[in-house]
């Protein structure tokens, strides 16, 4: 099977507690992975989990801000989901959708936090190891909070970047989600650098490997005579 094609299904800054990501169906099987990022993250019971059923948490950090990344695997009629956090304040979400990937896509997962004052130099991501023998698509998303304007993004490592969202105004979370595709068998990692319009308090990355599918190279045929030539097998290749 192909290389998926990682699309950017939307993205925005919301100011509720309660934000509603709506986006465009998708097909059956397509992977739908959504990210955000907040400086007022929800510490209750349930911390940092969407409303919306049958979305699975794969992963998440906490300090200076909250970072979390939800997943799906399309059956294809969802046109929306919920995440809350802790007040009616700023937060930066994204919403990307896989094709062509595994029905159970995620190999491995990593976090890294970093703690960074400035923004002069680029600052290393999350590492993951994709199991070799397979085809992955990596997943990389960056979280950062500060009084200064989070973006644009520069990634480096090979990646694709698909979104950055960012306030400009306040205290101002941003998040940005790029992609990869690679054989598996050695660590993956990137850097990202972004210029800020002030302080950055902190960044937070998260990177996964989701396996591509693969179809089978075998084909069976029936068997069919031939009036001329005899019976002729068509058989596996």
């Amino acid at each position: 099977m192909a290389d998926p094609t990682p699309v950017e299904l939307t993205g925005n800054i919301s100011s509720t507690a309660t934000t509603t990501v709506s986006f465009t169906a998708q097909a059956a099987g397509v992977v739908l992975i959504l990210s955000v990022a907040s400086d007022d993250y929800r510490t209750t019971s349930g911390s940092g989990r969407p409303e919306s059923t049958s979305w699975t948490f794969l992963d998440g950090q906490e300090g200076n801000l909250g970072h979390y990344v939800w997943y799906k695997i399309s059956v294809g009629s969802e046109t929306s989901v919920q995440y809350t956090i802790g007040s009616a304040t700023r937060s930066a979400y994204t919403l990307i959708a896989l094709d062509n990937m595994d029905a159970s896509p995620l190999g491995v997962t990593a976090k890294n936090a970093t703690a960074v004052t400035s923004l002069t130099s680029p600052q290393n991501i999350a590492s993951v190891t994709p199991t070799a023998g397979s085809r992955w698509c990596v997943v990389g998303s960056v979280g950062t909070t500060g009084n200064g304007t989070q973006g644009p993004y520069t990634w480096g490592g090979s990646y694709t970047k698909l979104s950055e969202r960012y306030n400009t105004a306040g205290y101002r979370p941003g998040t940005t989600v790029a992609t990869r595709t690679l054989d598996g068998g050695s660590s993956v990692t990137g850097t990202i650098a972004f210029t800020a319009g002030g302080a950055t308090d902190q960044m937070m990355s998260i990177i996964s490997a989701w396996k591509v599918a693969v179809t089978g190279s075998n084909f069976s045929f029936p068997f069919r005579r031939n009036p001329s030539r005899g019976l002729i097998m068509r058989g596996r290749r």
